[in-house]
């Protein structure tokens, strides 16, 4: 599987430009003051600045971060039988690209003379991100495990089993989307009857989990990096496991 099919290497080249914007702009704030621009003036630019290069730094260190984990799995059988969790890292390069974005926003009424401005496009940035990790947390598959008679998914206090026989396929990944597991599923009520704690608010949260329209079957979206794993390194445990063709390189 080529590294290149990962979801991590399409983003580097973007998370880069996104953090030499940061820093070439700093640097010209801080070149204007050393040539002697007022410090007040420019100091809050530079402070917005400094927060938008600060984060898109570590953005740009967990995409590296990524990749090695990426690699490393590539050759790695996926474990069975155990709970693959999704460490807490893997998620933190989407909200900081809030602040990496919105940071030089800030910058720019901010070097206009209008710092507070500056201040609530900031902290609205900040906001969204708080509210994209809540929704992060309680809506999303973070762990699976593959079982002997099927996918595991768990849920925010609660998980569900998808039978391997209920998996039609493993949608093949589109080069321009970002990388996804989808499973296209024969049937969904083996699924909703098997989640655990069995209660009427579960059985609708798994419903909708694998609800696709007006389709006799359903499909199931695990995000990327979902138990931990690069999406395709993913997809091929699950193709493995239901006995399809591996997909081809792109």
């Amino acid at each position: 599987m080529p590294i290149g099919r990962t979801d991590v290497n399409r983003r580097l080249r973007y998370a880069l430009g996104v953090l030499l914007v940061n820093a070439a702009a700093l640097s010209a704030v801080l070149l204007a003051v050393a040539q002697g621009g007022s410090w007040r003036r420019w100091g809050p630019t530079a402070a917005f600045l400094s927060i938008g290069t600060a984060a898109a730094l570590c953005a740009e260190a967990i995409h590296h971060l990524k990749r090695r984990r990426a690699r490393r799995q590539e050759a790695a059988d996926v474990p069975r039988g155990v709970r693959l969790r999704k460490p807490r890292w893997l998620s933190l390069d989407e909200p900081l690209a809030f602040v990496d974005h919105g940071a030089p926003l800030a910058g720019v009424p901010a070097a206009l003379g209008f710092a507070g401005v500056g201040v609530g496009i900031l902290l609205t940035v900040c906001a969204l991100m708080v509210l994209h990790g809540l929704l992060d947390v309680f809506m999303s598959f973070s762990d699976v495990s593959l079982e002997t008679d099927g996918l595991r998914v768990y849920l925010r206090s609660a998980s569900f089993v998808v039978p391997w026989k209920s998996i039609a396929a493993v949608a093949p990944e589109r080069p321009t989307q970002r990388k996804l597991t989808n499973l296209e599923l024969v049937e969904r009520a083996s699924a909703v009857a098997s989640v655990q704690p069995d209660t009427p608010r579960n059985r609708r949260r798994v419903y909708l989990a694998t609800y696709d329209g007006d389709h006799r079957g359903g499909r199931l979206t695990l995000l990327g990096w979902t138990g931990g794993l690069d999406a395709p390194v993913l997809a091929r445990a699950i193709r493995a496991a239901i006995g399809q063709p591996p997909a081809r390189a792109n």
